[in-house]
């Protein structure tokens, strides 16, 4: 089994617990267990302080595929010449974060399709209902401050590495797509943690644009939680084992998603 995560990602575990940021118990086979504050987006980004650790060195091993992949890409597109932070207009950032969402839409739809277990069905079908709803919360935005998104060769090559880690998903078989869809989603919301930390969020000037895209960045990190916790009952480990595995990795924030399972 994999490590749980890249420089880039334990990096992006370390700020979350500086944002001081929460989580609520959740269940994860319902595809319900975040719905209520999906709706709130933003109003959620500043929730109460984390109560305990997060992460550790020795952080518990993941149970699917997708992680190796963001490891090898940490000196990929995102790192211009000596490290330059792209997106750093809020006409590119609200251009790269529409155009992710449309590929996370798109692509969740076609696993609702395809998906045998009810997990991940339920995880794709909220995935498709959340990014629907964080666009229309970006779009009134975009309107209310006359930001015209834009895109260009770096958002390009950026969403074809999110489009990349897709590529075993769609030439898996009926028994296997499930763990690869899963592991690619692991990959997309680490990298897109490591996105929003280093290229992003310090660079969004608008106030209200960067509470949505706070909003969006603490959901990224609770969605990359449920996936991993997804992928390690689909290898077979019981629902203790994947608790444990969650706390170990995220502490408190883990715990209290993880929850009962579904009591």
């Amino acid at each position: 089994m994999l490590q749980l995560g890249s420089a880039s990602y334990y990096r992006s575990i370390m700020i979350t617990a500086a944002l001081g940021i929460s989580a609520a118990t959740g269940c994860v086979g319902s595809g319900d267990d975040l719905e209520d504050m999906e709706a709130a987006g933003s109003e959620e980004s500043y929730a109460q302080g984390l109560d305990g650790e997060v992460g550790a060195s020795d952080a518990a091993q993941a149970a699917v595929e997708g992680q190796a992949a963001v490891d090898d890409q940490e000196s990929s597109v995102l790192e211009g010449g000596g490290g330059v932070p792209l997106f750093v207009s809020d006409a590119e950032i609200t251009g790269v974060i529409r155009d992710f969402a449309q590929l996370q839409i798109s692509h969740c739809n076609g696993a609702t399709g395809r998906a045998i277990a009810g997990e991940v069905l339920g995880f794709a079908n909220q995935m498709v209902n959340y990014y629907t709803g964080f666009l229309g919360r970006q779009g009134a935005i975009c309107d209310q401050y006359s930001i015209v998104p834009i895109g260009g060769a770096q958002c390009d090559s950026f969403m074809g590495e999110i489009n990349g880690l897709f590529g075993p998903v769609g030439l898996a078989g009926a028994a296997e797509f499930d763990r690869h869809y899963i592991g690619a989603q692991i990959g997309l919301h680490t990298r897109m943690l490591d996105l929003f930390d280093n290229h992003i969020l310090s660079h969004c000037t608008n106030e209200a644009l960067r509470g949505e895209l706070t909003g969006l960045r603490w959901m990224t990190l609770r969605h990359l939680i449920q996936a991993q916790f997804i992928g390690c009952t689909l290898e077979g480990a019981g629902v203790d084992a994947c608790a444990a595995q969650s706390y170990s990795a995220y502490g408190n924030l883990g715990a209290e998603y993880v929850g009962e399972y579904c009591p």
